[in-house]
């Protein structure tokens, strides 16, 4: 089973796998792992469902992937509730690659979800369970440039008082102010993906092209410097190179997507340490990172479901393996779910195997269908050979 994206709190953990229709919780001092939960009305194969999760008192949030809506999960009443967003039909331009939502965050007793192929932004009361939904009205213009114009940036700032959410392809940010629950866009710089804030006055701003991070003013509206990554550090081009960054302990935390380090800045000196170092820069590193305690910070490193935990000052990591949930059993509606199973397997059989079956005999040999009659799987892989 691998894992998708976590809520973490006192030690445990709340995963969305991504093969599975439900919600899996962690012990990080065991390392096990149990079902919590499926979706409601969905079939327990189904995958891909889910994308950003995230935890309030007694309400895990999970917003569906490609889907109109989203799961509510009562902790103490074990009760699973979906919520059909039907103010969402008023924008359908969601982007099929990146599903609509990929940072959340908690502020106060409410649950916030910023958009990444769908431009808004979702508030929940934990409370009341109230909902509320705020499209961003984004208009072309002349410095769009690229696939990814108009959608939101990675990550957003966080101020007492306002977010800052970038827009991918523009030179513009998304100014959201959470108490006038209401929205401006200022003019940046440059475009950049992902936006970190320190503190009420500075934000920083990891543009799309430059390697470097800027330095933003958020009082007086203009650029104050640069800070230049270290030599040595390398990315995929045309690629994501960080996943998330954010402040603890008097540090900014940079975690790679496709990118050989995992970095610690302290901004006042402009100096990097580098806290572990990887060999490739291609293969995907962390999924998403965040705070663990007061002392420490976590990554989710997800190609071996592994949550890396580093001391903030020490830099001691510790690695701790997710075991799949051995109790997922308990949960499986077998008449309607194995029905379900069973068609997509089908439903794929029909649609690829002739055309597998192209790609390994000659087009002058025996129709596809004698193949599948006569041929054997050590046939085929002597082709394949």
């Amino acid at each position: 089973m691998r894992f998708g994206y976590i809520a973490i709190e006192k030690g445990k953990g709340w995963f969305v796998p991504q093969k599975f229709s439900g919600i899996v919780e962690v012990d990080f001092s065991s390392g096990k792992s149990k079902f919590l939960s499926r979706l409601s009305g969905y079939s327990i194969f189904e995958s891909n469902l889910c994308g950003a999760i995230q935890k309030k008192n007694n309400l895990l949030v999970t917003s569906l992937l490609y889907k109109e809506e989203l799961n509510l999960y009562r902790i103490k009443e074990s009760e699973s509730v979906k919520v059909i967003l039907e103010k969402f039909t008023s924008r359908k331009e969601v982007d099929s690659k990146r599903g609509k939502f990929r940072m959340s965050f908690c502020k106060e007793n409410y649950i916030y979800f910023i958009g990444c192929g769908y431009p808004g932004i979702i508030k929940i009361d934990t409370a009341s369970e109230e909902i509320k939904i705020f499209d961003i009205e984004i208009e072309n213009g002349s410095q769009a440039k690229g696939n990814d114009n108009g959608i939101l940036g990675w990550s957003a700032g966080i101020t007492d008082k306002k977010l800052y959410i970038p827009l991918c392809g523009r030179r513009e940010l998304v100014v959201f102010d959470m108490e006038k629950e209401e929205y401006k866009i200022e003019k940046i710089r440059n475009s950049c993906y992902m936006a970190v804030s320190r503190n009420e006055q500075e934000l920083y701003l990891f543009p799309e092209q430059n390697r470097v991070i800027e330095n933003y003013d958020i009082d007086q509206r203009e650029w104050k410097r640069q800070i230049d990554f270290p030599k040595g550090f390398l990315g995929e081009e045309e690629s994501r190179w960080y996943c998330a960054a954010f402040f603890h302990c008097g540090y900014m935390w940079i975690f790679p997507s496709k990118a050989n380090m995992v970095l610690r800045l302290e901004v006042e000196k402009e100096e990097f340490v580098c806290i572990e170092e990887f060999d490739n820069v291609e293969e995907l590193k962390y999924l998403n990172a965040g705070v663990y305690d007061e002392n420490k910070v976590w990554g989710f490193y997800q190609k071996e479901n592994r949550l890396d935990i580093i001391d903030c000052h020490s830099l001691q990591i510790q690695h701790k393996y997710i075991s799949t949930p051995d109790n997922i059993g308990e949960f499986v509606r077998m008449e309607e779910d194995w029905e379900s199973y069973v068609s997509q397997i089908h439903i794929e059989e029909e649609l690829d195997m002739k055309q597998m079956l192209s790609f390994i005999y000659d087009k002058d040999s025996l129709s596809a269908e004698h193949k599948i009659r006569k041929g054997t799987g050590s046939n085929i892989w002597e082709k394949i050979g």
